[in-house]
């Protein structure tokens, strides 16, 4: 028979290893060790040596008054579903603590306001005009007809809706090149710079000479019934000049200080005029107000300002109390107090400068340009995007919900200018020409992403199925869903794509293991007229918990214990068990052996049975014990 001391069995003093490290008695000498302590089973005991799963979930109890996902049991599979859009994107995570389950990332071609429990495709919209190289492509609607710039030429159409417009060129017009136009509906008024402003009105196709001495990139807008102009660091209010003739422009209303000012726009609220304008990097918005006798304006006054390096390029006046803000980074919503305050909103970044916006019911569209290609069957387009004044997903930062819109992938330029006319929204691009809405005519696809779903953890899970549930077109399913999936920002899988043959189509996530997935939805339509829409989408993942198994071990500690392979330990018992106790108080991860497999394991708790006392190895009293060990695997 060999007998051993404690110390004896280490291939490495205990004190130098790191978590207890490993013994080369096990499995050969010793049955199990813990931190490097070497001990045997009590094979008698009630549980000598066990593993046992960990229910991976606790109890619930559903408390809402309202049956939902929340009253499923939990020990099914885990499930994160969306089933409506309408609070718009921007939303990077899906699921975590402080999202909205009503927002996603981003998307393209889907209509995410007409019907916020179902997602369908937009409108299509179509050229209605050669493309050009001009850069100078601007609108204004007056009477029954559209103006549109090109150049140094003015044109209107009185019916946007053929494939080819009859377009009319209105006469009369400088040899210089338009840089600004606005209306009042019935007269439409056009800057050529340092050539003088023209005006027309939509009962003649002719132009006449309305303001001289203008300089050069002179814009001009039509805000509260005045006629506003703005060069350089000076603003003119020219609504004085009568419209049956030509007049010099008159003194300044106000002349900034700073002679690199530039001017960019106006906009009107319930009683105020908006100026907007930066030098540099830095922006300000003023304001100016009507004389109570109605003859001038005030002396304008600074309402707001931009952080620096974000540079203004145009605002947007919006049902008296809201007023739009387009910038070098993307666009702003401001409300507008009553004194002319602006409490102005979060940034709503986008890939390119915002120049325009149009508001129609409760929305705002914006100039959306060059919006990023989502796949490989995509391409970067550019159109519209558009918000709401009404749904906001942060109110308290004024974040409008919104989305993209309507877009063309036939160019990606710059987007200059929107209005709506004969009920379609219509837009200029640089370089592009100009397009409209083709009302009742589904774009070809449409993509959504919705965000990454971690399922409020960051353990692995197993993806398993992702269920598109379908609205049917009269009774037809007749378009074609498919699905991206992407573990993790890093791994991607194409899942395929069906066409909409029943009302649910399943896509197998082929056990795809991850953290958080995020996954990109497609819609396409088969013909111009094609209304599917997509109700809501599941995912549905099993958990992967890192913790597996607990070990429960009935450990046999006494002052001299003898193993089946005629192997004695020694232990002081006292020292023993205040290394059990040491373990269990500070939970540190050390390694159990047991037989030839190694864990790493924390003591949860413990319980010890004494059984006799007997002469410990230095000739005191040792305790005769059992100690029943539950460690838990990590």
């Amino acid at each position: 028979m060999a007998s051993f001391l404690f110390s004896s069995l280490f291939s490495t003093p205990y004190g130098e290893q790191s978590g207890g490290g490993t013994i080369d008695a096990v499995p050969h000498e010793v049955e199990v060790a813990l931190g490097g302590h070497p001990y045997m089973i009590d094979w008698k005991a009630e549980i000598p040596l066990r593993h046992q799963s960990i229910p991976l979930l606790r109890q619930q109890q559903d408390t809402s008054e309202i049956p939902g996902e929340q009253s499923l049991n939990p020990e099914g599979l885990w499930r994160r579903v969306g089933e409506s859009w309408h609070v718009g994107a921007g939303q990077q995570k899906f699921d975590r603590k402080d999202s909205d389950p009503h927002r996603f990332r981003s998307s393209k071609g889907f209509d995410i306001w007409s019907n916020k429990w179902k997602l369908t495709l937009l409108d299509d919209v179509d050229r209605k005009r050669t493309a050009t190289a001009d850069t100078n492509r601007y609108l204004a609607v007056a009477g029954s007809f559209l103006y549109t710039s090109e150049g140094q030429t003015l044109v209107r159409t009185a019916d946007i809706t053929p494939d080819n417009p009859t377009w009319t060129t209105i006469t009369g017009g400088p040899a210089a090149d338009i840089v600004s136009m606005c209306s009042n509906g019935y007269y439409t008024w056009v800057s050529y710079g340092a050539s003088g402003i023209y005006r027309t009105n939509h009962t003649i196709t002719t132009l006449a000479s309305h303001v001289t001495g203008v300089a050069a990139g002179t814009i001009i807008d039509y805000v509260k019934n005045r006629i506003m102009a703005a060069a350089g660091p000076s603003v003119y209010d020219i609504t004085s000049i009568a419209v049956g003739g030509s007049a010099a422009l008159p003194a300044a209303l106000f002349t900034h200080g700073n002679i690199d000012w530039k001017w960019v726009g106006f906009a009107q609220s319930q009683s105020h005029i908006f100026l907007a304008g930066y030098s540099g990097d830095k922006s300000l918005i003023y304001k100016t107000e009507i004389k109570a006798d109605g003859t001038a304006l005030d002396v304008p006054t600074v309402a707001g300002n931009l952080p620096d390096g974000e540079v203004v390029y145009t605002i947007y006046g919006y049902l008296g109390r809201f007023l739009a803000i387009g910038t070098s980074k993307g666009f702003r919503l401001a409300v507008v107090s009553a004194d002319g305050g602006l409490t102005i909103g979060n940034l709503i970044e986008t890939p390119q400068e915002v120049r325009c916006f149009e508001g129609q019911e409760e929305f705002i569209w914006f100039g959306h340009s060059t919006v990023p290609a989502f796949s490989t069957d995509d391409a970067v387009s550019s159109g519209l995007g558009r918000m709401s004044t009404s749904q906001f997903s942060n109110i308290d930062s004024l974040t409008p919900a919104y989305a993209s819109d309507i877009f063309t992938q036939e160019y990606s330029g710059d987007v200059l200018a929107v209005v709506t006319f004969q009920n379609r929204l219509v837009f200029t691009i640089s370089g592009g020409s100009i397009f409209a809405q083709e009302t009742g005519n589904a774009c070809a696809k449409g993509y959504l992403k919705t965000g990454m779903i971690s399922y409020g953890i960051g353990d692995y899970k197993t993806a398993l199925y992702l269920d598109i549930f379908m609205a049917d077109n009269n009774g037809v399913y007749n378009s074609t869903v498919g699905a991206t999936l992407t573990a993790d920002n890093y791994i991607s899988e194409d899942l395929g794509s069906y066409p909409t043959t029943s009302p649910l189509p399943t896509f197998l996530l082929n056990e795809q293991i991850g953290r958080e997935y995020e996954f990109m939805i497609t819609l396409a339509s088969e013909g111009e007229n094609v209304a599917n829409g997509i109700l809501s989408w599941l995912v549905r993942v099993q958990p992967r918990p890192p913790i597996t198994n607990l070990i429960f071990a009935t450990v046999l500690i006494s002052p001299r214990q003898e193993s089946l392979q005629d192997v004695v330990l020694d232990y002081n018992t006292d020292t023993e068990l205040e290394f059990i106790e040491s373990l269990n108080e500070d939970k540190p991860i050390v390694v159990w052996q047991e037989n030839t497999n190694t864990y790493s394991v924390i003591l949860e708790d413990f319980e010890i049975n004494f059984h006799s006392l007997i002469n410990d190895t230095d000739g005191t009293q040792g305790a005769n014990t059992s100690c029943t060990l539950k460690l838990k695997r990590v």
